[in-house]
């Protein structure tokens, strides 16, 4: 389970720092807070519970209020940049994480677990920089 989350959050985090390059913080910071929107759709996707009307209300609220926010670069008739894309991704894979946590956390003690998934996100992570040294050559 903690490989499963750790990998979640570990690309999560890739595809927002990698997004960042080409979108400001404040954006990044609407745009990744979409995860409120995603988790309770998601949800009632994954475990086919309904979601209540007031929930899908709200989500389309709050959808409309990020959109407003970030609709900054829209005015100058700017399509949204790869960056946008990659910070939304990075929601997808959160939201992914929060209701697959949901659904693991209850049989499991919560510090082995948060352990685990620590322990996956700086694999990963060693793996990558590893991955990366070997395919990039270095200059003298």
């Amino acid at each position: 389970a903690g490989g499963e989350l750790g990998l979640y959050l570990f690309l999560g985090n890739l595809f927002q720092v990698v997004g960042l390059e080409t979108v400001s913080a404040d954006a990044a910071a609407f745009l990744v807070q979409t995860t409120t929107v995603i988790v309770p759709v998601l949800e009632a996707r994954v475990t086919g519970k309904a979601v209540a009307g007031a929930t899908y209300r709200n989500c389309a609220v709050a959808f409309l209020g990020v959109a407003v926010l970030c609709g900054e670069g829209l005015e100058t008739g700017a399509a949204p940049a790869a960056g946008d894309l990659l910070i939304l991704c990075a929601a997808l894979l959160y939201s992914v994480h929060v209701v697959r946590l949901s659904a693991l956390a209850p049989g499991l003690d919560a510090l082995d677990l948060a352990r685990a998934k620590a322990a996956a996100e700086v694999g990963f992570a060693v793996l990558s920089v590893a991955a990366l040294a070997a395919a990039t050559p270095f200059l003298d």
